[in-house]
């Protein structure tokens, strides 16, 4: 999804609808949304007979940071930036991973050095809350101790430094505090809750009922997923309620992309609990790039755009172009660099 909402620019002016692109495809930045929800469920999911909560870190530690440090690293040399003490700051900052400018638009602060990994900030500092439930005997709760967690801190830290609470990201700005501005930013940021949609969504796989398998309630939940999917394209949770716009920042969170977000993951994995899915091994090989996908694309789109117009590919076929580049590319890095990084991570666990 966010790979097709990058690809806007290459569309756009090249067929009689000019804006072709943003039309088929600028609602797909709700990806972003959709990828914290599935993250809140999964990392429920995978951890409920986890006991250790070093375990739990390593695992997360060599899945994430291998890929995006290698990368940073390529983007810095690609970039040709000077070596000195300030773009080994943006360096540093960029893994840790932190954003550019914490006084600047949530959710975004700017994004990061290398682009796609903004989201990654959120995501490690989920972990990290999530991390703290390990404390608990009881594994099956922690999904509701982590949700607690994560709503106390995004309500406690707005209502005390903004006097007020709110879903909203772009009012969820706190006062800048020297050293302090990074982690109050994100711990108050409402982007947090769509990770709460998931555990939630992973609470109702877990209790619903399997009683609940006949037929009208088998399409019930297949019209929630295609009207949600309905909703999201059709651009009516813009600002002014038009699909030609861009208005991320208004969009991104609990009560617009966020919550339709958990509709469909919360039908989905009730669909499957109850019905069934059949397993394609194409689409788990997809899955298991979809990491390297996302985060490579930066250099996809560098390229493709340079090599487009030197050799005169527009529209689709440059599309289509970087498509296959980036699942190459997601491929090799997933082979190379993911997963020798979680045998190395299995290994430091069985001597911990």
């Amino acid at each position: 999804m966010y790979f097709f909402s990058h690809s806007v620019w290459f569309i756009n002016g090249y067929y009689a609808e000019q804006n072709l692109g943003t039309m088929l495809f600028s609602q797909l930045a709700f990806g972003v949304d959709l990828f914290f929800v599935i993250s809140g469920f999964v990392i429920c999911l995978s951890s409920e007979k986890e006991t250790s909560a070093l375990h739990f870190i390593i695992k997360r530690v060599f899945r994430i940071y291998p890929v995006m440090i290698l990368l940073i690293i390529a983007l810095a040399i690609y970039s040709d930036l000077e070596f000195n003490s300030k773009s080994v700051e943006t360096v540093l900052r960029a893994i840790i991973p932190l954003h550019k400018d914490y006084e600047s638009k949530p959710p975004f602060f700017g994004y990061n050095f290398y682009g796609p990994a903004w989201t990654l900030t959120y995501e490690i500092f989920f972990y990290s809350i999530f991390s703290i439930t390990f404390l608990s005997k009881n594994n099956k709760l922690r999904w509701l101790y982590c949700s607690l967690l994560c709503l106390l801190s995004v309500c406690i830290i707005q209502f005390i430094f903004n006097g007020h609470v709110t879903l909203v990201n772009y009012k969820s700005l706190v006062p800048t505090i020297p050293h302090l501005t990074w982690l109050l930013s994100i711990a108050s940021s409402p982007m947090l809750v769509d990770f709460v949609f998931g555990m939630i969504a992973y609470a109702l796989y877990k209790h619903f009922p399997r009683k609940f398998n006949g037929e009208s309630f088998r399409y019930g939940l297949i019209f929630l997923v295609l009207l949600s999917c309905l909703i999201i394209q059709s651009g009516i949770m813009m600002p002014n309620h038009n699909p030609m716009d861009f208005g991320f920042q208004f969009l991104h969170g609990p009560r617009k992309w966020g919550v339709v977000a958990f509709v469909i993951v919360a039908c989905a994995v009730i669909y499957e609990k109850n019905f069934g899915l059949n397993r394609y091994g194409s689409l788990k090989k997809l899955g298991d790039i979809s990491y390297s996908f996302y985060l490579f694309q930066l250099f996809t789109f560098s390229f493709i755009t340079n090599f487009g117009k030197s050799h005169g590919i527009t529209g689709f076929s440059q599309v289509f172009f970087a498509l296959f580049i980036n699942i190459a590319a997601s491929y090799l890095l997933f082979t190379f660099v993911e997963k020798p990084s979680i045998k190395i991570a299995r290994k430091i666990i069985n001597k911990v």
